[in-house]
Order: structure tokens, then sequence, then C-alpha cells
């Protein structure tokens, strides 16, 4: 076990030198010895992760700004759009931002996570230079925060389920879409023909502009804008995994650098402050459920509010988990009144984290069901419409 434990580590250690040393972009620097140590190729390693991340963080940028900073006012339906109608673009201009039904928010999401990856990596970069091993130590658990949140948003982006396609035709008209429909409509029909009502387009056209073609064109955009969607989402997916496996790569390395003992003993102060990012993730998930506009039980009915239930009730075991951990690490036993109060609370945290461990198990096999058969439930235009 122990050899094929250390031929793993080897390994690992081998593939990021091998990238640290023949990545083209350190081409023009590669060093001239065959053999370079973990920490010079950390430093690369950490380079590389730096670059990917800004290019991560342009992508999130760059749709910001297409999408609130090039609206623009639509000519479309004039006359036709009501109070109501323009209550519920505003509700949806408002909600833009991350939500379940589109992959903008994980694309920001990931933007985001590329600023802290670059800022974080070129601050701490000193240290790996210097084997500061405080500022490793940070820098490490940092990187161990960061890939699994990398991984889950940048599997978040392959569309298996094609809500994509949703997502352009019900947002089509919105001011939030100008700077699309601008890039794939044709020339002159941004704001015109190319921007009619979906339900009722023919009858538009025909009142609007004396013609039945908006629909031909609107599909003709649409459809161009769907599959430059998909290359897009997947494209920042795969550039996602990519600095996933770079940072994860970094990661090992440091590890070696840092040496398992420094790791362990720093793992076993620390491990409470690591449920954080747990807690974290079912609090922010739970409460998109239970409140966002998007949840679909607020738009369409069905019961799933105890999924969003349990992943706050998740959230508290895991911070009662993490308290009794940190009581039990730093509490001195001084008496056996203390050292019955200190057993009770082992039980009381093996009872905890089997709570966890079966209500974590509840959501993922109840997202599976129903990742699984959305598409098949009976819904409506309008409720789509509404999801989406």
């Amino acid at each position: 076990m122990e050899s094929s434990s250390e031929w793993a580590i080897w390994s690992k250690s081998q593939i990021a030198s091998c990238i640290a040393q023949y990545a083209p972009c350190f081409w023009c620097c590669r060093p001239e010895h065959l053999h370079s140590t973990d920490r010079e190729n950390l430093l690369r390693l950490n380079l590389l992760c730096t670059v990917f991340a800004l290019a991560q963080t342009g992508t999130g940028i760059f749709l910001i700004f297409v999408l609130f900073f090039m609206g623009g006012t639509s000519d479309a339906a004039v006359g036709e759009v009501t109070n109501e109608q323009e209550s519920d673009n505003q509700i949806k201009r408002d909600f833009l931002a991350p939500n379940m039904w589109n992959l903008v928010g994980s694309t920001v999401l990931l933007g985001i996570i590329g600023f802290f990856v670059s800022a974080f990596g070129l601050y701490y970069r000193r240290s790996v230079r210097n084997v500061d091993i405080l500022g490793s130590l940070r820098y490490y658990w940092f990187m161990v925060w960061i890939i699994p949140i990398e991984l889950f948003f940048a599997i978040t982006l392959f569309d298996y389920h094609r809500v994509t396609e949703v997502w352009v035709v019900h947002w089509w008209t919105t001011e939030e879409f100008t700077w699309f429909r601008e890039q794939f409509c044709s020339e002159g029909t941004a704001n015109g023909k190319c921007n009619g009502p979906e339900l009722y387009i023919d009858q538009w056209c025909i009142n609007q502009y004396n013609s039945t073609d908006c629909g031909a064109i609107q599909d003709n955009a649409q459809m161009y804008m769907m599959a430059s969607s998909y290359i897009f989402f997947t494209i920042n997916a795969v550039w996602a995994l990519i600095l996933t496996i770079l940072l994860y790569l970094s990661h090992r390395l440091l590890e070696n650098i840092l040496t398992t003992p420094i790791i362990r003993e720093s793992t076993s102060k620390n491990l409470p402050i690591w449920l954080i990012l747990p807690i974290a993730g079912c609090i922010y998930t739970g409460a998109t459920l239970m409140l966002s506009p998007t949840a679909i039980f607020f738009n369409v009915g069905i019961e799933l509010k105890w999924i969003a239930v349990t992943y706050l009730v998740s959230a508290g075991t895991f911070f009662i988990t993490a308290a009794l951990g940190w009581g039990i690490a730093n509490v001195p036993i001084m008496s056996a009144a203390h050292k019955r109060r200190q057993l009770f609370a082992v039980h009381l945290f093996i009872c905890t984290v089997v709570l966890t461990i079966i209500s974590v198990s509840a959501i993922f096999c109840a997202s599976l069901i129903y990742s699984s058969t959305f598409l098949d439930l009976d819904l409506s235009s309008e409720e789509v419409s509404l999801i989406a």
C-alpha cells in the first residue's frame, strides 16, 4: 500500500513537472536542466493558473457587461406591452443574476472564482518562493476550498437538459438581450421583426409590418444564438476543468513541499473551520430553492420545498458538527464531570455526523431522480416561461 501511494504521488509530481516545463507558454523560458524542483514547478503552475483564472474572470465580466450595460429599449410590440408585462420583465431583470435555470449564473460565479484564484495566487507566490510555511499553508487550504467549487460550477456548464434553449426563447425580447439580437438577427431587425412576442408573433407581424416573415427571422436568429451559446458555455466548462486540474496538481506539489506531518497538524487544528464551506453551500442552495422567484414550486406548485428544507437542515447539522468538533478538540478535561460531558459530546457528534450523511444522501438521490424526470413534467409554455 505504501509503495502504491508513493507511486501515485510520484505520478502527479511528474505530470505537474511535465506541464510546468513543456506547456507552450513556457517554451521561451524552458530550463536548461531536465528535472526541476517541486518549488520551481509550483511557481510555474501558479503562473499558469493565474493566466487561466484571469481569462475565466474576463468571461464573467463580458457576460455582465453585455447583459446589464448593453441593453437598450426595444421597439417591438409598441402599444402592445401591458403594465403587467413590464412588471414581469422588471422582475426578470432583477433576478437575472445566478439562478437555477440558465448557465449565466454559473459563468459569472466562475468569473468571481477566477478573480480570487488569480489574486491569491499572485499574493502567495512570494510565500512559495521563500518557503514561508504559514503563507504556504494558507495557500494550500485556499486551494482545498476552491478546487471543489471550481469543479462544481464547471460541471454545471455542461447543459445536460438543454435549458439554454428555454432561456434563449423566453428571454429573447427582453432589454438584456439587445446585444445578442443585434449580433444574431438580420441587419435592421434586432428591435423590429426579430423581436416579436413568441406566442402570437404571426398576428403581431401582420399588425406591425403587414408581413408574415417575422417568425422565420426570429427562429433563425435564435437557432444561431443557441448553437453559439452551447459552444461558448462548453468552452468555458472545459477551460474551468483545465484550471481545476492545474489547481489540483499545484495542491499536490505544495503538499509535497510542506510535508504530511505539517498538513496533518494544521488539519486537526482547523477542521471545524473547513466545515464552513459545506455550511455556506447548503445555506445558499436552500435559500435559492426556498426564496428565489425561479424556484419551480413557487411557479407551478410542484411540491419540492422539502429539498430546500433538507438543505437548510444539513447546514444546521454541519454547524453543530463543527461546533462539537471544536469543543471536543479544545475543551480540557479537568474532572470526572468534564469527562462525562466530553463523552456525551462525542456521542452527539457521531449522531450529527450520521444525520448529516442521511440528509445529504436524501438530497443527492432526490436531485438525481428529479433532474432525470424534469423534462417529462407536464408543464405549459407559460409555466416553462416562468421557470426560465
